[in-house]
């Protein structure tokens, strides 16, 4: 969604909703920097929650 803010300058707003990961919001002056930071930020939640689930086989312990 784009809107303006007080001054007159375009202020977009993007959001997704992961089943996975969550709700995100993003702001941005731009369009697609909007959704580039979106990704980035959606790509970096699930980058962290990788690190804090162990694999299936050390909840096991299983080794490879």
């Amino acid at each position: 969604m784009a809107t303006t803010d007080g001054k007159g300058r375009p202020n977009w707003v993007v959001a997704a909703e992961c089943s996975d990961a969550g709700r995100f919001i993003v702001h941005a002056d731009q369009e697609l920097p909007a959704f580039l930071e979106l990704e980035s930020a959606i790509q970096t939640d699930r980058h962290n929650h990788e690190r804090d689930c162990p694999e299936p086989d050390e909840v096991l312990g299983n080794h490879r």
